[in-house]
């Protein structure tokens, strides 16, 4: 998001305060949260640390955040050779299974655990 042209960003529009804690949700994840709102989402895999789905409103219960999330001293965040949390990893993995539909936003796909959901998805109905 911060790469495209008229992001709101904060360090785009010089108005960070440097506090990762301080950020705010975009249109998208109020949208999302918006559809998920009308039972249109069944869960979430965030795989930034920022809460931002929370901010904009969607249900922790629905959201997975497999990386970790800042000022999360139940789900710290994780650096790339950290040991994924067990639990997440599991529902992870569930949701890979049945998974009929996957929409994946702002990601590379570059081979992090979370990709298995779109990819298994699409070969289950390629």
């Amino acid at each position: 998001a911060s790469k495209a042209g008229g992001s709101i960003a904060p360090h785009k529009k010089g108005t960070s305060t440097g506090s990762r804690l301080e950020l705010q949700p975009t249109v998208a994840h109020h949208a999302l949260a918006a559809i998920e709102e009308k039972g249109l989402i069944g869960n979430w895999v965030q795989q930034n640390h920022d809460r931002l789905a929370q901010k904009a409103g969607f249900p922790q219960a629905k959201l997975n955040e497999i990386h970790g999330a800042w000022g999360d001293t139940k789900n710290m965040v994780k650096m790339m050779d950290d040991t994924l949390r067990s639990d997440l990893l599991e529902w992870l993995v569930a949701w890979s299974a049945r998974a009929r539909l996957c929409v994946t936003l702002g990601t590379s796909l570059c081979g992090m655990t979370s990709d298995e959901i779109p990819r298994a998805a699409a070969e289950r109905f390629a």
